[in-house]
């Protein structure tokens, strides 16, 4: 995580703190009533907006998803939504690693007898 990053993840949590504590100084000061119906007000409001703001990015994420991709039909398996740009060494080593603790050399040997044994 960057820098960057870090800073602005304190920034905003310390915003919400400070924005919670001056919410709850404020209400301590209306009384119990007056504080219930403000907090009432408040949960609705908060849920509209959070509601529509689920709404926005639901919309989005599925129209970025059915976006129009270029298909180059000369080339098949590559330009679809559903290839993989793999590129040789990292990608391929981290291929074989995940290959259940096996080289592709050792799996084409035969079952591993001791995976096999079912006593």
């Amino acid at each position: 995580m960057s820098l960057r990053v870090k800073i602005v993840l304190a920034i905003t949590c310390l915003s919400l703190s400070a924005g919670l504590a001056g919410w709850a100084w404020f209400l301590g000061q209306q009384g119990l009533d007056k504080a219930d119906k403000w907090s009432s007000v408040f949960g609705s409001i908060a849920s509209v907006l959070l509601g529509i703001a689920g709404l926005i990015f639901g919309v989005l994420s599925w129209f970025q998803t059915r976006s129009s991709q270029p298909i180059d039909s000369s080339d098949p398996g590559h330009g679809t939504r559903n290839s993989f740009n793999v590129q040789a060494g990292r990608d391929a080593y981290t291929a074989e690693k995940m290959f259940f603790g096996h080289s592709r050399n050792e799996s084409s040997k035969g079952p591993d007898p001791d995976l096999d044994s079912r006593e």
